[in-house]
């Protein structure tokens, strides 16, 4: 496009930046001033099309805008009256309104974007940080394998070391045997070719070697005492030195490495269930139902669809079993001052700060939550039984399909601050229970 000149400028040109909507002249930024001022026409940047600033019917200059039809209209459509009826607006004073509107919106779509921002850190962090605890974890179970291995080495040693000392202990009793046999054996041969050869000669010789020879018989002594390998023995030692193993190894398993998940007694507070929903005698099931049920207003009293237990947890290691049944659960933990009287989504469990969940919808898909972020959970099991396992300490709330074998399915880490309470969240229809 061709550099236009201000009219006005006399002398040394100057490029022009502005032009009148009603004159139709280019000028630059000092004159256009000086005409908004004198005649107060309306200016308009020169690179702008005129068709974005003037009416296409009547070539004058856009001074309102419809907003009903989203259109701008001149001073002749405005006074025609076509739009008596609609929302019209001054042009200027609408879109300055929008444009700050729209600066609430940037400063509101920035707060959003730094909060993603920081949840991206978080979850890269996060990964980094499990991937550093799985990789510590395969260390320790590596280092317990190889420890107990050793120990299963030496105690086959031990118990190889003993049998190959008894087993020579008994060869060479029965070498020792067996070489004194043999020589009385020889013994027995010599006197018999000596009796032999006496019974040869002649009456007179006879009568007088005998007088010499020494025909004592070698006593045939059945009494010997000859060691036997004796294999009971050692399957006595090799089951003491296995049950000393077995008692390492369960005091090795109940360390905090690896600590043992024993089924924690849970059961529902009544005080805190929600209106519509029915809890069993035993306090170990509840089912969400369409009537409401007499109960007492109280503080502890839910107005969601929700139900703690009774107990809660501050210290320790806590494991619970739970069934599904219906269109959408979730399952959980929730500390002891979640909001309880009103109805908003994001006072779900799973979805605030104050809880953390897994959700169960109709078609068994999984997922966990927390202060409203998904983690969705690929399962190709239809069971619907799963086992929650609490470590308070050390910061672990683990959760598991109870399918055959077992399935792990995610672990949150987390520094707990409140006491905590199992917690259920039943929509219309559905039912959880506690087992034994």
């Amino acid at each position: 496009m061709a550099a236009i000149r201000c009219i006005y400028c006399l002398g040394t040109p100057v490029l022009a930046s502005k032009t009148c909507a009603q004159c139709g002249t280019p000028m630059c930024d000092n004159h256009a001033t000086a005409h908004k001022n004198g005649v107060n026409h309306d200016l308009f940047d020169l690179n702008s099309s005129s068709g974005e600033w003037q009416c296409s019917q009547h070539k004058e200059v856009l001074k309102y805008y419809c907003t009903s039809e989203s259109v701008g209209l001149c001073q002749t459509c405005y006074n025609k009256g076509e739009h008596n009826n609609h929302s019209v607006e001054v042009l200027d004073a609408f879109a300055a309104k929008r444009k700050t509107s729209l600066k609430t919106d940037i400063e509101r779509l920035n707060d959003m974007k730094d909060t993603k921002e920081k949840l991206i850190k978080t979850m890269k962090s996060h990964k980094r940080a499990q991937k550093l605890k799985a990789q510590a974890v395969s260390w320790r179970v590596t280092d317990q394998v190889t420890t107990i291995t050793d120990q299963l080495r030496n105690t086959r040693c031990k118990v190889d070391n003993e049998i190959k000392s008894s087993k020579e202990e008994v060869l060479l009793s029965v070498d020792a045997v067996t070489q004194k046999l043999e020589g009385e054996n020889a013994d027995l041969h010599n006197k018999i070719e000596l009796i032999k050869d006496l019974c040869e000669q002649n009456n007179f010789t006879f009568l007088n070697r005998i007088q010499e020879t020494d025909l004592t018989e070698i006593q045939n002594n059945t009494d010997r005492k000859i060691q036997i390998f004796n294999g009971a023995a050692f399957s006595v030692m090799l089951h003491k030195e296995l049950l000393e193993f077995a008692d390492t190894l369960t005091k090795r398993m109940l360390k905090v490495d690896f600590p043992k998940m024993e089924t924690s007694e849970i059961t529902l507070d009544t005080n805190t269930a929600y209106y519509k929903m029915y809890i069993s005698h035993d306090l170990r099931s509840a089912v969400h139902t369409e009537n409401r049920h007499a109960r007492d207003v109280g503080p502890e009293r839910f107005k969601s669809r929700h139900v703690l237990s009774k107990c809660s947890f501050s210290s320790g290691n806590h494991y619970w079993e739970v069934d599904v049944k219906g269109t959408q659960c979730s399952i959980g933990v929730a500390y002891d001052n979640i909001e309880r009287k009103r109805t908003r989504l994001d006072l779900r469990i799973g979805y605030n700060t104050r809880s953390w969940s897994l959700s169960v919808d109709v078609e068994s898909k999984l997922s966990v939550w927390h202060n409203h972020v998904e983690t969705e959970i690929s399962t190709d099991s239809p069971v619907r039984a799963f086992g929650i396992f609490l470590e308070y300490s050390t910061g672990r709330l683990s959760f598991y399909q109870l399918c055959d074998p077992i399935r792990y399915l995610y672990t949150f880490t987390v520094t707990f601050t409140r006491p905590l309470h199992a917690a259920f969240f039943l929509n219309e229809g559905s039912r959880v229970t506690i087992r034994n």
